[in-house]
């Protein structure tokens, strides 16, 4: 099914697909089984198949020859080429993402500069300055917002990692609203509490000290 200016118009061998809206799978050519539905919604899609993208260019910029993304949104997974089985819902979310796989990014602007693979990013603006780094979960309204190359770190809560400062540390965990780390830069930190007030706080040598209490050493 063909409807709109220009889709689908270098379609060749490709077969089953759905391609509504101007310029919709407009170099589509060998790709099946797609599902393209708005204004240049991947409209530079070639070979791959079993994609979806709903939205004002949705994964609409990049040469789309992976399969299986999941695009819903204005932009969102715009520049998206060999990448394979991603979601990206909301606007502009994993709007960088290009040749890797394996990513789930819910909210409007999330992981809108993440270009690796493995990152759970859950809520309006999560992850939003993180850019190449892998394996990371966010959960919350611009959680983990300040963390830019670290990986592996799962963060909590609204502003989990706080505001401003840049986190480039590995494997830390936040549990609490805009709590920070005592350090951006080191790794394997435990914080749960809100801003820099914590009920626990753990250190790289899993030492853990809960506070009003006591310290316990690994």
């Amino acid at each position: 099914i063909i409807m709109g200016n220009e889709a689908g118009r270098n379609l060749d061998s490709g077969r089953c697909n759905i391609l509504i809206g101007p310029q919709a799978g407009c170099d589509l050519s060998s790709g099946c089984n797609n599902f393209l539905f708005g204004y240049y919604a991947g409209t530079n899609l070639t070979t791959g198949s079993d994609n979806i993208a709903l939205g004002q260019n949705a994964m609409g910029a990049g040469t789309v020859t992976g399969s299986k993304n999941i695009a819903l949104g204005k932009c969102a997974g715009k520049s998206v080429t060999s990448g394979g089985e991603n979601i990206f819902l909301g606007s502009y979310a994993g709007q960088c993402m290009t040749a890797c796989s394996y990513n789930v990014i819910i909210g409007a602007l999330a992981g809108c500069k993440v270009v690796r693979e493995y990152n759970l990013m859950i809520g309006f603006g999560a992850g939003r300055n993180t850019c190449s780094a892998t394996g990371n979960t966010f959960v919350g309204t611009y959680a983990g917002k300040c963390n830019t190359t670290g990986e592996n770190n799962t963060f909590i809560g609204r502003y989990a990692g706080g505001y401003s400062a840049s986190i480039t540390g590995d494997c830390n965990i936040i549990i609490g609203r805009a709590t920070v780390l005592p350090d951006a830069t080191a790794n394997k930190q435990l914080t749960i509490g809100h801003g820099s007030d914590y009920w626990v706080e753990g250190d790289s040598s899993y030492n853990v000290t809960v506070a009003g209490i006591a310290t316990v050493y690994a």
